[in-house]
């Protein structure tokens, strides 16, 4: 899977997750530019990042992860 397969099925989730069909992400987006991305939040879209890759992470990748672009690189890894 290429990275900008990954970045447009993330797109999408990210839509949905904050209910905004105009929200735009790129892989610099960290938690602090999105009001409503937060530890629930994350927690939200990790399960549902994991379910749509057909992946698990684990509690030390989650922690380390910053912006998009360690989303990006964690689905990278797996696929």
């Amino acid at each position: 899977m290429k990275r900008d397969e990954i970045m447009k099925e993330l797109i999408e989730i990210f839509q949905d997750e904050f209910d905004d069909e105009s929200l735009k992400i790129d892989e610099a987006m960290t938690p602090e530019d999105l009001e409503d991305w937060n530890s629930l939040s994350m927690v939200n879209l990790m399960s549902t990042i994991a379910a749509q890759f057909s992946i698990n992470f684990n509690m030390g990748e989650l922690r380390k992860i910053q912006s998009v672009g360690d989303i990006v690189e964690l689905i990278l890894g797996r696929k």
